[in-house]
C-alpha cells in the first residue's frame, strides 16, 4: 500500500520501500539522446495545409477547468473524435465492413500541448497519416484555435487479433496512402 506522510510527495513522503524514488532516479538517469527520440512535432506537422482532412469541432462548457481553459482530458477527447471522423472519411467501404476485415487498436498516444484552448471558440483539427508500417500506422493530428496551433497528437494504431499484430490489408494500405501528410 502506498502511503503519504505529512511531508507530502515532493519531500519524499510517498514511499513503498523507496519504489517511487527508485522509479524517478531510473527515469532521470536513463534518458539520453540516443534512447529517447524527440517527440515534438516536426515542422511539416505544424502546417495545416499539409493534411488531407480537417474538421471543426465545438468546445463545450463542461470541457473547462478551474482556470477557464479547455482541460487536457477534453483535448484528448477532441483528438479521439477527429481520428474517428477521419476513419470514416478515409475508407472506401462502410465502417462495419472494415471492422469485420481488420480490428485496429490504439497502442500509443502522444499529445503535445502548444498553447491554451479556450471556450467557447471551436477548434479545427487537421488529420493525416504520418507513417504506414506492415501491421500498424501512425496518424498525426494538429489542433488549431483561431488559426493558431494549440495542440498536436500522434496515435499509433495496430491491426490485431488476440495478442499479436496482423499485416494491414492491401485495401487499407491503399486508403491510408491516399491520406498521407505532405512532408515537405
Amino acid at each position: 500500500m502506498l502511503k503519504v506522510s505529512p511531508g507530502g510527495i515532493g519531500s519524499g513522503g510517498l514511499h513503498r520501500g523507496g519504489v517511487v524514488a527508485n522509479l524517478v532516479y531510473h527515469y532521470q538517469h536513463s534518458r539520453t539522446p540516443t534512447t529517447e527520440p524527440d517527440m515534438r512535432p516536426e515542422a511539416y506537422e505544424l502546417d495545416p495545409s499539409n493534411y488531407p482532412f480537417t474538421l471543426d469541432i465545438a468546445t463545450r462548457y463542461s470541457d473547462m477547468d478551474a482556470h477557464q481553459h479547455v482541460n487536457n482530458v477534453a483535448i484528448a477527447r477532441l483528438f479521439e473524435e477527429s481520428r474517428l471522423r477521419f476513419a470514416l472519411f478515409s475508407r472506401a467501404k462502410p465502417v462495419h465492413e472494415l471492422r469485420e476485415q481488420a480490428r485496429v487498436v490504439a497502442v500509443s498516444l502522444l499529445i503535445n500541448y502548444l498553447g491554451e484552448v479556450s471556450y467557447p471558440e471551436p477548434v479545427t483539427v487537421a488529420v493525416g497519416v504520418n507513417r504506414i508500417g506492415t501491421s500498424s500506422f501512425t496518424l498525426s493530428c494538429l489542433m488549431l484555435q483561431l488559426g493558431k496551433p494549440v495542440a498536436h497528437s500522434r496515435a499509433t494504431l495496430v491491426r490485431s487479433e488476440g495478442s499479436g499484430g496482423l499485416p494491414l490489408p492491401m485495401e487499407m494500405v491503399e486508403a491510408l496512402t491516399r491520406c498521407l501528410i505532405r512532408q515537405g
